[in-house]
């Protein structure tokens, strides 16, 4: 037997998950039975995290549904921190799809339509359930026949924001049921929870959910495909599941609007029999493009050249695309390999902006997908304004993905970071004036030299001894580092270092006059670096870190100013400052 706090009862652990263990137990001096879900240790030792349940704790406690289980209380001693529940018998809908293997429509109906009502009250009070799934959905055998109830809603919403900081990837929540906009990392939004449980009426109807495999295939399934759609199913609810599991998060009705459409239906299939059980999902189907009503362009940053460096949102728009255009001459073609086989394949490398007006204009009047794959990121030196200047003038619809540009991959490849503590600070991107394409007044390689930042100079290649000598001209020693990058992440990439002294003579020996970037400047430098920054240094503190006093003092000594200078804007993050004012400086920007 355990305590959580000081008046709850642990007698029994009674399940685990991600975040934590649940127990089942009661208030001392009560009968009644509890649930408490007791978070992980070192969950509870992120202050993040505690912040996040003392900040959420009346919103959770507001909601009220039969359809819920209501959390009662919240804990927070020491390194313990749970949450209080009904406590909730009859197992949960895992089990029920376990032990029955599928269900009858009837009944896929009313559970549907109770779980719909129970995610309708928690978006009504602000929150995002964000791990819909059947494990999450208790059965209970208080009444008959059991009904379900919504369970651990708020629980990955508040976690997350530990997690976040040590995991790169993804959202919250469980593959098998993850949106697509969810496993892109995007803001939690109530129409996430509607994807997942359009997954789940999936599964209620076949015994299997839509998709199966490893996480990165799942995810890769829920951006790129639709589900196969299984025998026995009637059509209001295959209907009601492919318009749940839409791509477009816009086209998915709400909770309440799904929880009406389960009620209405509910009639017309209580005699129909439970579908066949299914050992797996019939084969997927790709998406089509979406059903936009002007039609959609959207500018997809394929990055520097490596296929496998393109986001996950520009590669789904790729996939799911009706028409792509990309340009041979600066785009790999594994980059659009991915495509629909019934996509239309148009390379730009050879024709006008002007041969593009007949396909921007079938998208709009045929309501199509249309990726426009541009190199690196299309908002530098993609000519994208004029393209978009020209939907606007059809009437097209535009989005950008954006992508990796090839002065951060150029950085990636060689090791170094473009700003660095006391060194440069600032990153200048930009070309040699006096080419082709005319630079406005006042915007000169010599002008930006003179600050002495970090400069990446793009398409100058072929002149690079008037490059070089505009860069000595405006300030930079002859001994300042450069870094060349030639075809970067391509089969044929070549990196290169030299002094600014031979930033010609080293690209005239190489023949670099086109596909090239140079990055100069003294934080470029080889060796260790002679200041670090404060992001990790003991003596700095933020919002989630106290300083040691110590080393505090090692930073003051050394000048930080912002440790007592008040910041403005920066709300909670930094020191007391001595006049009662906060200074510091958020974790980001330290």
């Amino acid at each position: 037997m355990e305590r959580l706090g000081s008046v709850y009862i642990l007698e029994e652990r009674i399940g685990a998950g991600a975040q934590g263990d649940v127990w089942k137990g009661h208030k001392e001096g009560s009968e009644e039975p509890l649930a408490f879900k007791k978070l992980r240790s070192d969950l509870a030792r992120e202050r993040n995290v505690v912040n996040a349940f003392l900040k959420e704790r009346d919103t959770l406690e507001r909601v009220d549904s039969p359809h819920v289980v209501r959390v009662r209380d919240m804990v927070a001693e020491g390194e313990t921190l749970g949450l209080v529940m009904d406590y909730v018998g009859g197992g949960d809908l895992a089990d029920v799809i376990r032990k029955q293997g599928t269900l009858a429509p009837g009944l896929v109906a009313s559970y549907g339509a109770a779980i719909a009502a129970g995610l309708s009250a928690i978006h009504a009070a602000g929150l995002v359930h964000r791990d819909v799934k059947p494990a999450n959905i208790l059965m209970d055998d208080a009444s008959a026949p059991p009904a379900p109830r919504v369970a651990d809603f708020g629980v990955a919403r508040i976690c997350d924001s530990a997690v976040s900081t040590r995991s790169t990837g993804g959202g919250a929540g469980t593959p098998l049921y993850m949106s697509p906009e969810a496993a892109d990392g995007l803001p939690a939004a109530p129409s996430m929870d509607v994807y997942s449980l359009g997954a789940m009426l999936y599964e209620m109807c076949c015994g299997v959910p839509p998709f199966t495999g490893a996480p990165s295939a799942l995810l890769k399934s829920h951006m790129m495909m639709n589900p196969g759609r299984p025998e026995g199913v009637p059509d209001v609810l295959w209907d009601l599941i492919g318009r749940m599991m839409s791509k477009d998060p816009a086209a998915r009705p709400t909770a309440d609007q799904v929880g009406q459409t389960l009620t209405d239906a509910a009639p017309s299939l209580a005699d129909l029999p439970a579908a066949p059980r299914l050992s797996a999902p019939p084969p997927p189907v790709p998406a089509s493009g979406h059903d936009h009503p002007r039609g959609l362009v959207v500018f997809v940053g394929a990055g520097p050249g490596a296929p496998d460096l393109v986001s996950v949102r520009g590669a789904r728009v790729i996939a799911e695309a009706d028409i792509v255009i990309w340009a041979s001459s600066l785009v790999h073609p594994d980059m659009v390999a991915n495509r629909r086989p019934d996509a239309e394949l148009v390379d730009s490398a050879s024709i006008p902006l002007e041969d593009l007006v007949p396909l921007y204009t079938r998208a709009r009047d045929e309501h199509l997908l249309v990726a426009r794959v541009h190199t690196g990121d299309p908002s530098l030196y993609g000519a994208t304004a004029e393209q978009r200047d020209l939907c606007r003038r059809l009437g097209v619809d535009v989005e950008t993905v954006p992508g990796i540009s090839a002065f951060s991959a150029t950085a990636a490849r060689m090791d170094v970071e473009i700003t660095v503590p006391e060194v440069s600070q600032s990153l200048v991107i930009t070309r040699l004036e006096g080419g082709r394409t005319p630079m406005p007044d006042g915007e000169t390689i010599a002008s930006f030299a003179a600050h002495g930042a970090t400069m990446a100079v793009y398409l100058s290649a072929a002149r690079h001894r008037a490059l070089q000598d505009a860069l000595l001209a405006g300030g930079y020693p002859p001994g300042t580092p450069c870094i060349i990058g030639y075809s970067v992440t391509w089969p044929q990439e070549m990196m290169f270092r030299c002094e600014l002294s031979r930033l010609s003579e080293t690209m005239r020996a190489h023949r670099l006059w086109k596909h090239t970037i140079v990055l100069v400047g003294p934080a470029l430098a080889e060796g260790p670096i002679t200041a670090r920054s404060h992001l990790y240094h003991p003596g700095f503190r933020h919002g989630y870190r106290a300083a040691d006093a110590r080393a505090r003092q090692e930073l003051r000594a050394h000048g930080a100013r912002a440790l007592d200078d008040a910041v403005p804007g920066d709300a909670g993050s930094g020191d007391d400052a001595p006049d009662g004012t906060r200074g510091g400086m958020t974790e980001e920007k330290a």
